[in-house]
């Protein structure tokens, strides 16, 4: 069978034959998959091959082009659905608007319409139009400027109708509006998108998305398949829209439209700080959320801290955000722990790929406790290194406690992340540079480099804790230039570094060597 579907593409009639199988009601449901497979195969090879001896007639192009929209509308399942919108995607990159002109017209009538699943057809349409304008130069997306400016308003209409559904259905439709106005705000806002009237009822969408009840009944038991829940996958969309908002179109100082910049500064910053800190504490107080929507939340209020309009609600709430919850996203987890024994390889792997740590809670966590020290130092500098001094004076008091372990683990990756900050400040280390006008002088650390990595850092090397092992290497790699620097006043503590480090470099344990 796959032979000769093979050898059936780019003959006439084909791709009409695969949409006319997947829309026969009669065919089962193995045959419909393999159809809508094979055509949306069959469009993107063929749909405008280099060989234009096989390419499809005009006449059959439009055929497809008047159906699939139906197709996936009527499509039998998801597998069916999503093969469906991948070829309707790349018809649209290929043929809108000069082979395709009613496109739009179809969609508008899609969104108007009282079925769930042809309102959701015309959303998905819009979404790859969004998406190929995205791509566009400013001064080509004059012509889509006009269709934001008449059907959001019908978007934004149907948004709110959807807020009042708590069905999972209803959040997957609303993740794909918020994904239509991130393609339209990606790169560049419209001018539609900038004006007052148009901002504030997205942004307020925004927020009570975020805020929005996820009905318990809904939420899966499975850990995996409530990181793909539709509930959750929505509320980060809406988290990376402010997000985008604030670091892009947010600063004044940065943005090409100023005016527009202080006004969402002045106007919306502070709420998505209030709506990120209630998001936060939901957790805190035992609703789960996924890692993608920590670490927008964290990413935000990052943003946040170098700003006196939001600063002025993070303050208030910062030891919660670093205590209650960076902190124990620094912890190491039960599942990684099982990562660590199952597949050590796979372990290393994660430490540096960065499509994994771009969306992961605990970068963000880190990224959110080094700005928070670096550009609020004096509320926040001391008291991160007290809380970090509290947790390895725990781990000396119980040192074979697991909790223990697992605090002064993240306790010495504060001290880590932090390095280029306690060097600077430590009194022997210093450099003598002059400080920068307008700049605070830095706080000093409380006690001495040296000190710290001798009495918390260097017995780790020979920990029985394998976690423990692999932080002291890190540790010391973080501070080896200044570490070497104090060897000259004090060689045979750095000689018993460098040797536990070579001693570690046979580790039976593969992450730490």
């Amino acid at each position: 069978a796959e032979a000769f579907l093979k050898s059936a593409e780019g003959q006439p009639g084909f791709p009409t034959a695969l949409l006319q199988t997947v829309l026969a009601p009669d065919a089962e449901e193995p045959i419909k998959q393999a159809a809508a497979i094979s055509f949306k195969q069959t469009v993107k090879k063929n749909w405008t091959p280099e060989d234009e001896r096989r390419a499809y007639s005009a006449a059959e192009q439009q055929f497809v082009r008047d159906n699939i929209l139906t197709a996936v509308v009527r499509a039998s399942s998801v597998v069916v659905r999503n093969q469906l919108e991948d070829a309707m995607k790349a018809m649209i990159l290929e043929d809108f608007p000069e082979r395709w002109p009613n496109l739009f017209q179809e969609v508008v009538a899609n969104l108007n319409s009282n079925d769930v699943m042809t309102t959701y057809g015309g959303l998905m349409a819009l979404r790859h139009i969004s998406w190929k304008y995205s791509l566009k130069l400013s001064s080509d997306r004059a012509p889509f400027e006009a269709t934001v400016t008449q059907i959001f308003p019908t978007v934004l209409k149907l948004a709110g109708e959807l807020l009042q559904h708590p069905s999972e259905e209803a959040s997957l439709m609303l993740k794909v509006i918020c994904r239509i106005y991130w393609f339209c705000t990606q790169t560049a806002l419209m001018q539609p998108l900038r004006e007052p009237t148009s901002a504030q009822p997205w942004m307020q969408l925004m927020k009570e998305i975020c805020m929005r009840p996820i009905p318990p009944g809904q939420v899966p038991d499975d850990l995996e398949a409530r990181e793909k829940c539709q509930h959750y996958k929505c509320k980060k969309w809406a988290l990376r829209i402010a997000g985008r908002f604030f670091a892009r179109y947010g600063q004044p100082r940065q943005a090409r439209d100023p005016e527009f910049a202080e006004y969402w500064l002045t106007t919306f910053s502070a709420g998505f700080v209030e709506v990120c800190l209630s998001v936060l504490r939901l957790r805190h107080e035992g609703m789960w959320l996924t890692k993608s929507v920590v670490h927008c939340c964290l990413t935000y209020l990052t943003e946040s801290a170098d700003h006196a309009t939001t600063w002025a609600v993070l303050k208030p709430q910062v030891k919660f955000v670093l205590f209650e919850v960076v902190w124990p996203l620094l912890w190491y987890s039960e599942e990684e722990f099982e990562r660590w024994q199952e597949d050590p390889v796979e372990y290393v792997r994660q430490q540096y790929d960065c499509n994994f740590t771009t969306s992961n809670a605990r970068e963000a966590a880190k990224e959110f406790l080094k700005e928070v020290v670096k550009v609020r130092q004096q509320d926040c500098f001391m008291t991160v290194l007290q809380q970090a001094h509290t947790d390895l004076e725990a781990h000396r008091a119980t040192p074979t406690d697991v909790a223990a372990m697992r605090r002064k683990d993240a306790a010495l990756m504060v001290v880590g992340e932090l390095a280029e900050r306690l060097i600077n400040s430590d009194p022997q280390m210093a450099k003598k540079q002059k400080p920068k006008k307008g700049k605070a002088k830095s706080q000093k650390s409380p006690v001495s480099i040296e000190s710290m990595l001798v009495t918390y850092v260097l017995s780790d090397f020979a920990s029985a804790n394998a976690f423990l092992r692999f932080r002291a290497c890190w540790v010391y790699q973080k501070y080896g230039e200044a570490r070497c620097r104090l060897g000259r006043q004090q060689p045979d503590q750095l000689v018993e570094a460098f040797k536990a480090v070579l001693a570690c470099a046979a580790d039976p344990e593969l992450p730490v060597r």
